[in-house]
Formats: structure tokens, sequence, C-alpha cells
């Protein structure tokens, strides 16, 4: 997967849409304008959506979702595990990536329970080949948690508050070691 560089580091960009966006009958339309007016490579956006979009009407989403994946977009199931975590929608859905949410991270690596969720989490991940985005990782016990399971990616206060985007980009165009 080719991705886009900003300071001659890999970017990409993930977006929340609500399931109230996504079953707009023109979205899939609005997706494509955007990109073409922006000039960005699809290839280089995450849609993240939540479990319950998929309650009503399966074939509409699965058919939503392949438009645009077939243009290069990515999915990304936010929140997983709170919602209506179905592996039958699972496989039907052409995702990249699963998000944990915070409420399993938050007390994994003292919790057998949350430890237990997160790990049935990394192991239907990695065997359906998705990526794993931890959200909530707010302490160091949590990422080196984390970091012993799987290779992951991390979100959360432990790395860094939410900025401006004029903060975060000045940050961003310092480089890793600013």
């Amino acid at each position: 997967m080719a991705q886009e560089t900003v300071a001659g580091r890999p970017f990409r960009l993930s977006v929340n849409i609500s399931p109230r966006q996504f079953r707009q009958p023109d979205f899939v339309s609005w997706v494509k304008d955007v990109l073409a007016a922006s000039g960005a490579d699809p290839a280089h956006l995450t849609l993240e959506v939540t479990e319950g979009l998929v309650i009503n009407n399966v074939g509409d989403v699965v058919a939503k979702m392949s438009e645009l994946t077939a243009l290069g977009v990515h999915f990304s199931i936010d929140d997983f595990g709170t919602g209506y975590s179905s592996l039958a929608y699972l496989k039907r859905l052409p995702i990249d990536e699963l998000k944990i949410d915070k409420t399993f991270i938050q007390d994994a690596p003292n919790d057998p329970g949350d430890a237990a969720v997160v790990e049935t989490i990394l192991s239907v991940a990695r065997h359906m080949h998705l990526k794993v985005v931890a959200e909530g990782v707010e302490t160091e016990e949590q990422a080196a948690y984390l970091r012993q399971l799987a290779n992951i990616t991390y979100q959360g206060y432990h790395f860094g508050k939410p900025d401006s985007a004029e903060t975060w980009l000045k940050r961003w165009n310092a480089g890793p070691n600013a």
C-alpha cells in the first residue's frame, strides 16, 4: 500500500464517518467529488465507521464500501467490540483495520477480562489479515502490554493530546526528534 509522505514521513488521513452520513444516497458520489476537488489520493484515506452502521441494510453498506475500496479508499471499524460485533458481517465487509475501543485498553494490563477481549480481537485481526489500532493508550504500562502482544498502532494521550491543525502540522514538519 502506497502512502503519502509529508516532511519525508508516511502520512495517512483517517476520517470518522457517522452512520447517518454513510446512509445518505449520495455518499459515494460525495466522497468521489471531495477526492477529485482536493486532488487527494484515495489510497491515503481511511474512513472510520462504527459497528452500528451495518445493523440495517448490510447489502447497501457492502456495496458502498466496495465501490469506494475499488477507488483505493480504506475502511476501519472504530470502537470495535462495543457495539454489534458480529463475525458474520465482519467477514463480508471490505475493511482493512479494527480499532480496539479504549474501554478495553484502559485496564487490559491488570484486568483478565479486558485482557481476554484485547487478545481475542488481536487474534481475529491476525487471522483476517487486518491492521489494528489501540485507542485510548494513556500510560506506558498500557503501551508496554500491547507491544508484547502484537505490532499495532497506538492512539492516545500517552503519545500526544489533541492539537489544532496548525500546531500539529508544525510538530509533524519539525520531525520525529523535535
